[in-house]
């Protein structure tokens, strides 16, 4: 079974759920579909950046390592943010510095156009432009392995299930740090 680890560096405030909207979008998608459970999982780890600690990569790193052994992960995908953007490449080079094999996806608003994403973030397998419901899937039911490097399938959102509805948005209260 393939597992996938979705981080994400948001800004969250207090009263708000640790998932973005985009990312619960993702989750209900990947989990709606027959396989998961069987030929795949995710999961979700959110960053507050309005905590200080949080601009430490080795402090995200022991983080995700407290409830996800590196080695059994297939895949990490990163959401690509312009105001957490300067964290993106030293957390692939600690991820493959702690033992993580797996395959490393971008995607997010920092990868909206393909011209030079392949220099820009050396250390990444698979990027993933626009919407990324479809593209993911896509990956994760096919095979990490042979894929183009730059993905960008137009998702059915009419069939997007809602992430309020599947749950895939329900916590409320302060992201990992």
């Amino acid at each position: 079974m393939k597992t996938l680890l979705l981080i994400t560096l948001d800004f969250i405030r207090s009263d708000e759920p640790t998932t973005s909207l985009a990312i619960g979008s993702l989750l209900a998608r990947l989990r709606l579909d027959p396989r998961y459970g069987r030929e795949f999982t995710a999961d979700h780890i959110s960053f507050n950046v309005y905590d200080r600690v949080v601009w430490n990569v080795e402090r995200i790193l022991a983080r995700i390592s407290q409830d996800h052994d590196l080695t059994q992960l297939d895949a990490v995908a990163i959401g690509c943010y312009v105001w957490a953007d300067v964290l993106v490449n030293p957390l692939i080079s600690a991820l493959r510095a702690n033992h993580f094999r797996g395959k490393v996806i971008l995607g997010g608003y920092q990868i909206s156009n393909p011209a030079g994403l392949e220099v820009e973030y050396s250390g990444a397998d698979l990027f993933i432009l626009g919407y990324a419901e479809e593209s993911l899937l896509h990956a994760l039911a096919r095979g990490l392995d042979g894929l183009p490097r730059l993905l960008n399938l137009e998702p059915d959102l009419q069939g997007v299930p809602s992430p309020y509805t599947t749950e895939a948005i329900k916590e409320i209260g302060r992201a990992h740090v």
